[in-house]
């Protein structure tokens, strides 16, 4: 019989081990797994997968290696960092979400770019716009053609030295909150409107690391900055799979980590209250995280190659996978992701039921 003492518990270095399921759920909990490892027909590579029930490391898992840049190979270790894409949007998210805590900014405020005269309706853009992607400006996410798309240009092309000045020439082609287009530029943007608050630009990721990383002890995160000093938040953050999933955790705790509120109290409902469908994946996004609208209230972090974090509240779970595959696998991965989740919707079911019987 499981350790039925459930309580919520925070990692200190190390995440808390099984102490909950037996032999029996993770055998059926290993053999799904081992289809998103190996089935790359199917999901593609998938480097490192972790999952967190009730405060325990339930499985940890990694492959032999993954590929970076140039398809060199870098063997795994529990200690390899892997890039967020726009997993990193997420996490501006709660960056947002303290400086309106510490009242640094607040939702509703308008951007005051000088670039953008008096006159500019941009300047009817407010934070709230940026992460809910509703701010109306003009931006293509499109990943396969590079003569139209804005993303690639503005990571990779004119724009990767200085992605805030990128986006400041860009025009509005609707009024702000009126049409929803995921964007990164949004959230560059959004990433170097917080940035302006400080000094320079080091101060502000030293608030991040000050504010957020060091209480969460989330250690490993670097950040991708582009020439002028702006984090890339649309898409890089670097870090540990367990780091990850502690940006997960603190989510379903509703913001708090031990005794810390870090965020406030109804940032985690604004930020994941799904509003508006994207058309591209039919998939409901809130304001920096993804809404899966099942029942179990689900809500994640996702970015390019399948890249994951997933927090189901309803079963005191986080999983976080990290991989590299193609635009139709991540669909895959989602679907095996949501398969998974309702596996843990029993094994909840079971120990709540023993809880109730023998405690």
């Amino acid at each position: 019989m499981p350790n039925l003492e459930v309580s919520f518990l925070f990692p200190e270095k190390n995440w808390a081990k099984n102490d909950l399921l037996d032999e029996f759920d993770l055998e059926k909990l290993n053999d799904a797994v081992n289809d998103l490892f190996f089935n790359e027909i199917c999901f593609g590579l998938t480097y490192a997968f972790e999952v967190i029930f009730l405060g325990r490391q339930i499985i940890k898992r990694f492959a032999e290696y993954k590929f970076n840049w140039g398809n060199s190979k870098e063997f795994i270790t529990p200690e390899t960092k892997f890039c967020s894409w726009s997993v990193a949007k997420s996490v501006l998210n709660c960056v947002v979400g303290v400086m309106v805590k510490k009242q640094l900014v607040h939702l509703d405020e308008k951007l005051d770019f000088k670039e953008w005269s008096r006159g500019d309706e941009r300047r009817n853009i407010t934070i709230n716009h940026l992460l809910t992607m509703t701010d109306g400006l003009c931006f293509n996410e499109n990943y396969e053609d590079f003569n139209t798309s804005d993303v690639i240009n503005m990571l990779f092309g004119s724009g990767k030295d200085d992605v805030g000045a990128f986006m400041l020439d860009k025009k509005l082609v609707h009024c702000p909150g009126e049409v929803f287009n995921y964007s990164s530029g949004s959230t560059n943007l959004c990433s170097y409107y917080l940035g302006s608050k400080f000094k320079h630009s080091s101060e502000f990721l030293e608030f991040i690391k000050k504010e957020i990383f060091n209480p969460l002890g989330t250690f490993s995160f670097e950040f991708g900055l582009d020439k002028a000093g702006t984090w890339i938040a649309s898409s890089y953050l670097y870090g540990t799979i367990d780091d990850y999933a502690r940006i997960g955790y603190l989510y379903l705790r509703n913001g708090k980590w031990k005794n810390l509120q870090i965020l406030p109290t109804s940032w985690v409902q604004y930020s994941t209250e799904p509003r508006n469908l994207d058309p591209t994946n039919n998939q409901y996004y809130g304001a920096g995280w993804w809404n899966l609208m099942d029942s179990f209230g689900t809500y994640y972090a996702a970015g390019y190659e399948g890249q994951l974090i997933l927090v189901v509240p309803a079963l005191d779970l986080v999983v976080v996978r990290l991989g590299k595959s193609e635009i139709n696998q991540e669909r895959e991965v989602l679907n095996f992701m949501k398969n998974f989740i309702e596996m843990f919707s029993e094994i909840h079911n079971r120990i709540t039921h023993l809880r109730q019987q023998f405690l």
